[in-house]
């Protein structure tokens, strides 16, 4: 009796979580019926991280595992360096500029409308192009500026609404990066994808032209101090030579000196001596 209604329990339960389990999956697909469709764009952006492999010397100084490492980390900076601020504003302000000036917006400007006059849409329109053209972000420290950040997040464009719909990793095995931009609107992912990987290739080939120029300037002031040390020391030393010359010059024309004056003095004594001689005779 006791195994018969132990089975009889088992099978309830077994019915029970069938049921739940039932339950959950019609649930999920009427949500996900009900979701807005989202579109995806992919971009891949080739990094040059791997060429470094094919120089001899580079592998020769490493292992296949620390340069395995390396190449990853490379990568992985890369990866956090396209999801930064600097990079997402960039591509903030180009979704903010496109919806501004265009006929057909990726997104309604209400909410813009409500808390901004025509005035102050156009000033924001305006910084926001030069932030672009300047590759800078904005801050909350100035107080428009502040409110321009806000104006992009009411629009979803500003860097922590960005991040959330795009994913980047680099493609497996490859040298490329691949952009992927999940939005509303086909439209939006394509031009999210293209115009991010447009933007961080502008940002980063000015960032490390910039790192180039200040080594470049601190290289050219160290050769300066270097070469006007090594004046400073030339110097120095041509005015000990000269003065240890002086040194020695001194004593040799006191000795001349004092040769010349005793010969003189001995050329008047023999004349004195002759003088006398004649008196006697």
């Amino acid at each position: 009796m006791e195994l018969i209604y132990f089975i009889k329990v088992l099978l309830r339960r077994k019915w029970l979580i069938l049921a739940i389990t039932s339950i959950a999956m019609v649930t999920t697909f009427l949500i996900s019926s009900q979701a807005p469709p989202v579109y995806e764009a992919k971009v891949r952006l080739a990094t040059g991280i791997t060429e470094d492999t094919s120089n001899p010397v580079f592998t020769l100084e490493k292992s296949g595992s620390a340069l395995k490492h390396e190449i990853e980390g490379k990568f992985r900076t890369m990866e956090e360096n396209i999801l930064s601020d600097p990079s997402l504003f960039l591509l903030g302000y180009q979704l903010m500029i496109h919806d501004l000036n265009n006929k057909f917006p990726f997104r309604s400007l209400t909410p813009l409308w409500s808390n901004n006059s025509a005035e102050e849409l156009q000033v924001l329109n305006r910084q926001l192009k030069r932030k672009r053209d300047s590759l800078t972000s904005l801050s909350i420290n100035d107080e428009l500026e502040k409110k321009h950040i806000e104006s992009m997040r009411q629009m979803e464009y500003d860097p922590e609404s960005l991040r959330k719909k795009l994913v980047v990793r680099r493609v497996a095995g490859t040298d490329f990066i691949g952009i992927d931009a999940r939005f509303e609107k086909p439209e939006l992912s394509a031009f999210a994808a293209n115009t991010l990987a447009q933007e961080f290739s502008r940002y980063h080939v000015n960032t490390h032209a910039k790192v180039a120029e200040n080594s470049l300037e601190l290289l050219e002031k160290l050769v300066k101090e270097k070469r006007d040390d090594f004046n400073a020391k030339m110097q120095t030393w041509d005015g000990y030579t000269t003065e240890k010359a002086s040194e020695n010059e001194s004593p040799t024309r006191s000795i001349v000196y004092q040769i010349d004056r005793l010969t003189n003095e001995r050329e008047r004594a023999n004349k004195t001596i002759f003088d006398a001689q004649q008196k006697l005779y």
